[in-house]
């Protein structure tokens, strides 16, 4: 394995800020209030923090719903994200976007061979160590630092959210990164700053995360959750549970990327609540105001109120449900653990849940009336983490007015 001198650190929590988090450290960059490499919460708070998207996709062609959620500020415009964090901290961003693919190998390549981890956005199931079936993927975004190539064997090294590397074949990255046409090919290149303001960078940061937050959209803010919750019991919308879900048809689906969003797919199990709280905490420091603490104990339990739903949502006395939990769970502690020593592990108990699917998806293991009573504890379970997320949101603001 191939690796860039000096690329020591890999894995994370949050693809997007992960994969910062760990160039800056190769780029020798250091939070000034600490002396020491920027936390990956610091990194996630100082791009602008939190997120709520909520959005139920229904296509043809995959034959089941599909619920897209977005925990991160301005999910919905990624480029827009790391310029943010970068310009806030002083960092040159440099990206690269072409729709030629040879164009593209050829900038990653010579990004490598001058010694740069290359950020690139790409479609994660069509990396070989997730997924060996080419025609058996979604649309699953997702980020990775390419930080080595070995040319003997046409392979690059990966940081991925995992602890340790991962190789996968030139031909494997190349059709990934070209899966979501939107894309085109993205890659991102870090230069270190020449002088950083921490407290403004944090301040900036944490007013973002508010004006974010705090906005009227049903899509991409709060309101997003009084939304869902109400389309959980309507049965007069065509996006209602119960008429998207009707007989329990593809609910399993609907239930598992509940559960797959909130605790894992770049989460920490708590909706990246958590990870906030640990970046208050810093703020709090930083910015000497103690009620920064108050707020990060309010989002430790707003996570909690998270988990609880994502554990409502795949409930451990259905079997199935249980099953495809325990599948998930060890295939999300593989690829946290990886990398390629767990490769074999990942794919095969990413086949193992995707052989469950088919049988569970057509008929749901239970009758309508434990269906409607799961429906509205998930609803009141959203409502009230709505109400704690606008008090916790209030905290923040007054906590910075202060």
């Amino acid at each position: 394995m191939t690796i860039l001198p000096g690329y020591e650190h890999f894995g994370g929590i949050h693809p997007e800020t992960a994969t910062i988090t760990n160039c800056l450290r190769y780029l020798g960059v250091k939070n000034p209030a600490t002396g020491e490499p920027f936390t990956e919460a610091m990194v996630f708070g100082i791009a602008g923090g939190l997120g709520a998207c909520y959005i139920l996709w229904e296509f043809k062609e995959y034959n089941r719903p599909a619920i897209v959620f977005g925990w991160q500020h301005q999910f919905n415009y990624p480029v827009r994200y790391v310029e943010n964090f970068c310009k806030r901290i002083g960092v040159t961003s440099e990206f690269h976007e072409t729709g030629g693919m040879k164009k593209a190998g050829q900038t990653l390549h010579d990004a490598l061979a001058a010694g740069k981890p290359a950020i690139l956005w790409l479609e994660r199931e069509l990396l070989d160590y997730y997924n060996r079936d080419p025609d058996d993927t979604g649309w699953f975004s997702w980020v990775v630092t390419a930080c080595g190539y070995d040319a003997a064997a046409d392979v690059f090294t990966i940081d991925d959210t995992g602890a340790a590397p991962f190789t996968v074949p030139s031909a494997s990255l190349t059709a990934s990164r070209q899966r979501i046409p939107s894309f085109k090919n993205r890659l991102l290149l870090l230069s270190p700053p020449e002088s950083m303001d921490l407290p403004a960078a944090t301040r900036d940061g944490i007013q973002g995360n508010i004006e974010y937050l705090g906005a009227k959209s049903t899509s991409f803010a709060l309101p997003t959750l009084r939304k869902w919750a109400r389309m959980l019991t309507d049965t007069k919308n065509a996006k209602g549970w119960p008429t998207v879900f009707a007989e329990g048809k593809c609910l399993f689906s609907g239930l598992v990327s509940v559960y797959e969003g909130i605790m894992h797919e770049g989460s920490d199990g708590t909706a990246l609540r958590g990870m906030y709280a640990d970046f208050l905490a810093e703020a709090a420091a930083v910015l000497g105001v103690p009620a920064l603490d108050d707020a990060a104990a309010e989002y430790r339990e707003i996570g909690e109120k998270w988990r609880a739903l994502a554990e409502m949502s795949l409930d451990p006395e259905v079997e199935s449900l249980a099953a495809a939990r325990d599948v998930l769970d060890r295939r999300e502690a593989a690829i946290r653990t990886g990398g390629d020593d767990q490769a074999d592990t990942i794919v095969g108990l990413g086949k193992e849940f995707e052989a469950m699917r088919p049988d569970a998806d057509a008929a749901f293991p239970r009758d309508e009336a434990w269906i409607n009573d799961l429906f509205a504890r998930m609803q009141a379970q959203i409502s009230d983490i709505f109400a704690h997320e606008n008090a916790a949101l209030d905290m923040l603001r007054e906590a910075m007015e202060g």
